[in-house]
């Protein structure tokens, strides 16, 4: 019996999991958040984007009943002044933080997107591992950058597009677009997955006259262009243009 106790059992691998990807990501976005902190106050070199600094002048400007805009070099949406209001009134770094919870966030929609797609867990994790724990992508909002807010409504548009859920879909893209104009390039690849494929409601028996349609090259061309706009890529390009619309209008007298 002795002789049985002193065999030791077989030690079994760890298993590093998606939850640890998470764990992993969040200490090294606090880690990163802390430094800076520690590098602006007694460091040779700052570590805060000089961007921040414009958005919290500019908080503090609407804060205050002024004019975002009032603080020069602020071209951003006033928006994003306001999201940041708390940088006044709370603590200065809210922003950052803010940024930060967006940076985690896009990697979870990242993972549901891949999960859609049936992908394998171990591949999930790989991807995920690329965002999360990539010390680049840390630095971006760990620095006060406003891109993984703008990253975050993209990714919720292409989320809800795989959930076939136009509607949102359009209206956060309408909102990424209008925080920053350079979203507008995903537009196209977007609007290429809106074909007639997209939702189950179309007939297989639109096609059946396809070879009298396309007996001509002038014919052929038509129908093709009368298919590119079908319901789904006008849905979209009027919802996510009308929330654009309205945001610039809203925004336009501050």
């Amino acid at each position: 019996m002795s002789s049985l106790k002193k065999n030791p059992a077989i030690p079994q691998k760890k298993t590093f999991l998606i939850r640890d990807v998470y764990i992993y990501g969040i200490a090294l976005r606090i880690f990163m958040l802390v430094l800076g902190e520690l590098m602006d106050r007694f460091g040779s070199t700052t570590y805060t984007d000089i961007d921040y600094y414009v958005f919290t002048d500019a908080s503090r400007f609407l804060y205050n009943g002024y004019s975002p805009y009032d603080r020069s070099t602020y071209r951003y949406t006033p928006v994003l002044a306001m999201l940041l209001s708390p940088n006044i009134w709370a603590f200065s770094a809210f922003g950052k933080v803010l940024f930060s919870v967006c940076d985690v966030m896009v990697g979870y929609l990242i993972q549901k997107i891949l999960e859609e797609k049936s992908l394998s867990t171990n591949t999930i994790k790989i991807c995920l591992s690329f965002w999360l724990l990539n010390p680049i992508v840390a630095n971006i909002p760990t620095r006060g950058s406003a891109e993984p807010l703008i990253n975050f409504t993209i990714f919720l548009s292409f989320y809800y597009i795989i959930k076939k859920r136009l509607l949102l879909s359009a209206v956060f893209f309408g909102l990424a677009v209008h925080l920053k104009i350079y979203p507008i390039i995903y537009a196209i690849p977007i609007l290429s997955v809106l074909d007639s494929d997209y939702s189950q409601t179309t007939k297989e028996g639109r096609d059946e006259n396809s070879a009298e349609i396309t007996k001509s090259l002038f014919n052929k061309y038509l129908n093709l262009a009368i298919k590119a706009f079908n319901y789904n890529r006008v849905f979209f390009s009027a919802v996510s243009g009308l929330t654009f619309l309205i945001l610039n209008l809203l925004m336009y007298k501050m």
